[in-house]
């Protein structure tokens, strides 16, 4: 491989800057990122990603599995990264690859400003959340099915007799545009491993969108990157 890529300033400012394993598994992903779009075994594989493997990955970073798998989810859940995964390849997606990488100064004008409230925008604004799609819809599950199994996870995992209530439905619409069914049940089953929420969390703090000052929150996240070991 030759050639180089541009690495903006404000990468400082990231709030994954100051966690090693995840600033290497971004550059590492930046890095091999096609610069163009090319076939792989019949599959066109577009600009700014790239074909690879949860083993492959740990293999070259020098990180476990399960290390690999927790960086991704990170990536993932802060939009940097969209992951497809079947049952012969990783397809990794660097979003915004090509506003990182181009030459046009007023492009890196533009995305310099746009850094600056990505995360809150990404979780907040009314546009991007209108063009997320619904995953529970892709089984064939209502809302309604699917989230009482998820208050079911909760009561198997931390013994609790928590009931779904109808309040509850549209925070849990909301946060199903982001996250699978079965990624909220692994959040869920890693609370019993957080000091701080093993005794407190609830349906209703999980699926909120916004703490009691008023800030975004994504619980969600943050337990789905707990370290269980």
């Amino acid at each position: 491989m030759t050639g180089w890529i541009k690495i903006h300033r404000k990468i400082l400012e990231w709030e994954w800057f100051g966690d090693e394993k995840t600033i290497k598994v971004f550059l590492y992903c930046l890095l091999k990122a096609n610069i163009k779009d090319k076939k792989w075994r019949g599959v066109l594989i577009k600009k700014g990603s790239f074909i690879t493997s949860v083993e492959g990955l740990g293999i070259t970073c020098g990180f476990s599995i399960q290390s690999i798998r927790t960086i991704l989810n990170k990536l993932k859940s802060t939009h940097e990264l969209t992951i497809k995964t079947t049952n012969k390849y990783t397809l990794i997606t660097v979003n915004n690859y090509l506003e990182y990488q181009s030459t046009n100064k007023q492009t890196n004008k533009r995305l310099t400003n746009h850094q600056q409230t990505t995360n809150k925008q990404l979780t907040t604004t009314k546009e991007y959340k209108n063009i997320k799609k619904k995953r529970y819809t892709d089984k064939n599950f209502s809302l309604k099915e699917v989230s009482e199994k998820l208050i079911q996870a909760f009561n198997l995992h931390l013994k609790r007799k928590f009931k779904l209530s109808s309040g509850l439905l549209p925070n849990i619409e909301y946060w199903l545009e982001t996250y699978e069914p079965k990624e909220i049940e692994e959040a869920i089953k890693n609370i019993e491993y957080d000091d701080f929420w093993k005794d407190k969390m609830t349906p209703t703090i999980l699926f909120r969108k916004k703490n009691p000052q008023g800030e975004p929150v994504d619980y969600i996240s943050q337990l789905l990157v707990k370290n269980t070991t």
